[in-house]
């Protein structure tokens, strides 16, 4: 990070940005709570990327990184939302758990919608392998559904069951 403040890239970026040639300036994000917040008053960043997933947010630092974001009001794009697929394939007991609330729901959509449920989301990038998996993705964002609170507590109550296979 001090390389990159030092360098003058943010200078540069800056004053493309100033004559129009960048819209919106951020940073794709993969360290500390503190670091975020030293970035956070350098400059007005427009946007900031980081890995959010109910794993995450209940045994990482994601919960505390939405919410230093949230806090500034800067909008956050998702990377990993379904951890690289982790999330789509759970152990046999979370899986049941998940298809007794929603039989018609995929495993991967429990994920997809527990970022879409955090109000300071503008961008999810969901990734996906297959065609199978493009539509899926496709239907769980056109309906925009959130968890109910229901649904989250459900996630958040049966956390531990769901460690990936």
């Amino acid at each position: 990070m001090d390389q990159f403040l030092e360098c003058g890239a943010l200078r540069y970026f800056d004053e493309l940005k100033k004559q129009g040639r960048i819209r919106n300036l951020g940073f794709s994000f993969h360290a500390s709570p503190d670091s975020l917040r030293k970035l956070l008053k350098i400059y007005p960043w427009d946007f900031v990327q980081i890995q959010l997933n109910y794993l995450d947010w209940y045994y990482g630092d994601a919960k505390e990184l939405y919410e230093i974001l949230e806090e500034a009001e800067i909008p956050i794009m998702i990377m990993e939302p379904v951890r690289g697929g982790k999330l789509a394939n759970l152990t046999p007991e979370a899986e049941a758990i998940l298809k007794e609330a929603d039989p018609e729901a995929s495993i991967a959509s429990w994920a997809l919608r527990f970022v879409m449920s955090r109000p300071q989301v503008q961008v999810v990038l969901s990734g996906m392998s297959n065609l199978e998996q493009m539509e899926d993705n496709l239907y769980i964002f056109s309906e925009t559904a959130c968890l109910t609170e229901e649904e989250e507590a459900l996630v958040k109550r049966q956390r531990t069951n769901f460690a990936p296979r």
